[in-house]
């Protein structure tokens, strides 16, 4: 997607060589030199830029993309990271909860037994 925002702007729809597949105007710069449906779009004419001089490769693009956020995550990746610590912190707390139960269990038997630390059984 290619947005113009000079003049009345347009919004340029490309393939990955950037020929053109929809645009909501036409431009005719030369005789030879348009933006239209199934014309490469003339970045040297449009944006006085060369073609082969652009970079467009993914890794440049996320190194770019990166450097600008300052390495921060994408909204999905962040979201599943803050999914993660949330489990986490839920299993934690699971786990306290049986420790809690676990230790009150064991405070009440020990409370039945009498001060020798042994049972209150009469003797016969």
């Amino acid at each position: 997607i290619i947005v113009e925002l000079y003049a009345s702007g347009n919004l340029i729809l490309t393939d990955s060589n950037y020929k053109i597949l929809g645009l909501l105007r036409s431009h005719q710069f030369t005789e030879t030199v348009k933006t239209a449906v199934g014309e490469i779009y003339p970045f040297e004419h449009a944006a006085n830029l060369k073609l082969d001089s652009m970079r467009s490769d993914i890794e440049f693009v996320e190194s770019v993309v990166n450097q600008q956020t300052g390495g921060k995550k994408d909204s999905e990746e962040a979201s599943n990271d803050q999914d993660q610590a949330k489990e986490q912190e839920e299993k934690e707390e699971k786990e306290n909860e049986n420790k809690a139960k676990a230790n009150s269990q064991n405070n009440k038997k020990g409370g039945k037994k009498g001060k020798g630390g042994g049972d209150n059984k009469k003797k016969q």
